[in-house]
């Protein structure tokens, strides 16, 4: 698929020449190119070079300037080839990206091109100067600050990886190389970011740090004296839980990030299994982001139904890890399509809605890392009520 503005264009070029009364096979014949080649460019399908396009519009005795008329309004940077775009609409923006083998819509309300522009910026800007998880999560933050209206889930499924696959927001030496993978490299680290930039402060103002590291000679020395046993590797363990408020430092849990379920959250199910044995918190936080590939964006996760009417259990296996098989003490959903576990519903661990609000000791993930620092410390209670 090509850029939007010069299907647009391509489409514009195809009005004129039936206008004209001429078939695009005459156009073919005339200018010798392949059966069909006219027809394809038309349809978007392929981007001509820029000989092909002058030598059509030669043919058709066509003033390039008429043609072009309607992009006199796009800033010229949206003209380039760019990954993503973005075009106001009546009370927000709409955004384009291809999603599989379709153009994509996906609309943010109470939003505009001056705040889009912010953010590609900013993330440019940090990718530049940078360290690229740094640079996401910085972007990230700023993009669910001017948006809190939008689902935190669909501004890391949908913008951020498409802002970051635009190869003109990387250094030049990155133009050609493989940025969907360079996005799964640094996307897993840039969400631990988020989550502790975005509850460090509530946090320690308990005395209890989110601590992420990429040392694991380090992680293994904060676990170790949690005995948790051979099957507790500790490359798994996320984000570090630690108490400073007693006679130095000590862990008493870990969080586990997953921006899917698709991450393998399997391999993560040995350590969390061991903490929960010892009654230490284990929980799962995830961006639950999941979607069939469609011209409209719709991200629904893949936690799926929680119930479905008396004596019939439509969950799927996923859900059925958290609420009957405990694999973590709990899942924090921040994909606000995300069904969570009914209030009167019976759960071994539940499954709960979060979103990027200022966090304050009443936010669910804040109340549950406190209700656990307690009932290890204190000897206090079971969990959240």
């Amino acid at each position: 698929m090509i850029n939007y503005h010069l299907a647009g264009l391509l489409l514009d070029l195809k009005t004129l020449r039936e206008k004209l009364g001429v078939s695009s096979r005459d156009i073919d014949i005339r200018l010798g190119l392949p059966d069909g080649y006219t027809s394809l460019i038309e349809a978007g399908q392929m981007e001509p070079p820029l000989s092909v396009f002058l030598a059509i519009c030669t043919e058709l005795d066509i003033d390039i300037n008429n043609l072009t008329r309607n992009l006199s309004n796009v800033l010229s940077s949206e003209i380039v080839g760019r990954i993503i775009g973005a075009r106001p609409i009546d009370g927000g923006i709409a955004l384009s990206f291809q999603w599989g083998q379709h153009r994509t819509s996906y609309a943010i309300r109470d939003a505009t091109i001056e705040e889009y522009y912010r953010l590609r910026r900013a993330l440019h800007n940090g990718l530049l100067s940078g360290e690229k998880s740094h640079a996401v999560a910085e972007a990230f933050l700023l993009a669910v600050g001017m948006w809190p209206q939008a689902n935190p889930s669909d501004l890391w499924y949908f913008v951020i990886p498409n802002l970051y696959y635009d190869p003109y927001n990387h250094k030049v030496d990155e133009i050609g190389k493989n940025l969907q993978q360079s996005w799964k490299r640094t996307s897993g680290w840039a969400l631990e970011r988020i989550i502790v930039e975005h509850y460090a402060d509530v946090l320690a103002e308990s005395d209890i740090l989110l601590y992420s590291t990429e040392n694991v000679a380090e992680k293994r020395s904060l676990l170790a004296p949690l005995n948790l046993g051979a099957q507790a590797v500790p490359e798994k363990a996320d984000i570090l839980l630690l108490s400073t408020r007693q006679n130095g430092t000590r862990c008493f849990g870990v969080v586990h990030i997953k921006a899917s379920f698709a991450e393998r959250r399997t391999d993560d199910v040995p350590l969390s299994t061991a903490l929960i044995a010892k009654g230490y918190v284990s929980t799962l936080v995830t961006m639950d982001c999941k979607g069939t590939p469609s011209t409209s964006a719709w991200n629904p996760g893949e936690l799926g139904k929680a119930w479905a009417g008396v004596g019939k259990d439509v969950r799927g296996q996923k859900r059925r890890d958290i609420e009957v098989d405990k694999k973590f003490d709990a899942c924090f959903s921040f994909n606000l399509n995300t069904e969570p576990t009914p209030d009167k519903f019976h759960a071994q661990a539940r499954v709960i809605n979060c979103d990027f609000a200022q966090p304050d000791s009443e936010e669910p993930f804040v109340k549950w890392v406190l209700h656990g620092w307690r009932r290890q410390f204190l000897g206090q209670g079971e969990g959240p009520e």
